[in-house]
């Protein structure tokens, strides 16, 4: 069905630094900060983040579990990033270029419109009827999600390698290289990585040990 694609990127360049899918319908944090991780480790830490709807504040990890996010904000402050956090539309940069990578999703089977509600595409609703009402496979009609991971790293790879009218003469990439630091950007080492992962949750401690729950990786620890 329906998922979840959320992407990161540089704001000066607009490069695609990277992306995820997530199958479930709503996203969450643990993939929020999964995403942020990989962006870290291939290109170092930013300047500072620019967080939509100000999710960073108030998401939790996982509907129900007591976690609190600002522990991850507050370590890498440390370090020196700063955090926006984008209400309005005019501060959300990253809507303009998710717009032009939605110009390459129009051919790609599946594909139902930007606005699902409204449009309505009936060819692709007839499609979704037949899949759920066991008369067709799946895979006649869509993308499993391999295959649509495939098909978003060709989209990001072609956008960051074009020049894109109205937004930068240069291609994303071209105005990357050109604006790299010269002193490099901060990579956390083992002592300090987890910073951009760890989370806290109060457990009691039974004479067994602490045992996590399932939406925690689970597990019994001593």
């Amino acid at each position: 069905g329906r998922g979840q694609w959320i992407l990161v990127i540089d704001v000066r360049s607009r490069y695609a630094l990277g992306h995820a899918l997530h199958s479930a319908n709503v996203y969450n944090m643990r993939m929020v900060r999964s995403l942020l991780l990989r962006v870290h480790d291939a290109y170092g830490l930013p300047d500072s983040l620019l967080l939509e709807r100000g999710m960073w504040r108030t998401a939790k990890i996982m509907k129900g579990d007591e976690l609190d996010i600002t522990h991850t904000e507050q370590g890498l402050r440390e370090f020196g990033v700063s955090f926006h956090h984008r209400t309005k539309p005019r501060g959300k940069i990253i809507e303009r270029v998710i717009g032009l990578l939605q110009n390459q999703m129009e051919r790609v089977p599946g594909y139902v419109g930007r606005n699902e509600r409204d449009d309505r595409q009936e060819r692709v609703q007839e499609q979704i009827r037949d899949v759920e009402a066991g008369r067709e496979h799946p895979s006649k009609y869509f993308l499993s999600k391999t295959e649509w991971m495939q098909q978003l790293d060709a989209m990001l790879l072609r956008y960051n390698h074009e020049a894109q009218d109205g937004i930068l003469k240069a291609s994303p990439i071209e105005s990357w290289n050109a604006n790299l630091l010269t002193q490099g950007t901060v990579k956390l080492g083992p002592k300090a990585r987890y910073l951009l992962a760890h989370h806290k949750i109060s457990v009691k401690v039974q004479p067994s040990g602490i045992r996590l729950r399932a939406s925690l990786g689970g597990g019994l620890y001593y």
